[in-house]
C-alpha cells in the first residue's frame, strides 16, 4: 500500500520513503562473512563506538579461486588474496597432489 502525505508508513517498513542504502539493508540475502566498521567518538557517552559502514562476503569463482566482495555504501569492490602467480600455481599443485596421495591410500 502506498502512503500519501501525512500518513503513517506501514508497520512492516515497506514505506517508499528512505534512502537507497536503507532499502538495500532491508533486502534479504546471505549473511556477510565480515562486517566493516568505522570508529566514532561519542562525546555524550565519552567513549569510542563502532559504527557499521559495510560488509564483506566470500565467493569462489568457477575456476576455484577465492575472492571477497566488499560493499561500503554504494561502493562495491572485489578483494583478492595478494600472491604471485607462481606461488598460486605451486599451491594448487601441492593441494592436488595431496588429494591424489590420499585417494591412493584408500
Amino acid at each position: 500500500m502506498k502512503t500519501g502525505l501525512g500518513e503513517m508508513p506501514d508497520r512492516d517498513g515497506s514505506s517508499e520513503s528512505g534512502s537507497e542504502e536503507e532499502m538495500e539493508a532491508r533486502e534479504k540475502g546471505p549473511r556477510p562473512d565480515f562486517r566493516v566498521v568505522q570508529t566514532e567518538y561519542s562525546s555524550k557517552l565519552g567513549k569510542t563506538l563502532f559504527k557499521d559502514v559495510g560488509a564483506m562476503w566470500r565467493g569462489v569463482s568457477k575456476s576455484g579461486n577465492e575472492f571477497y566482495t566488499l560493499k561500503i555504501g554504494k561502493l562495491r569492490l572485489l578483494v583478492f588474496h595478494n600472491e604471485k602467480f607462481s606461488e598460486k600455481i605451486s599451491r594448487q599443485f601441492n593441494e592436488r597432489s595431496e588429494l591424489n596421495s590420499n585417494d591412493k591410500k584408500e
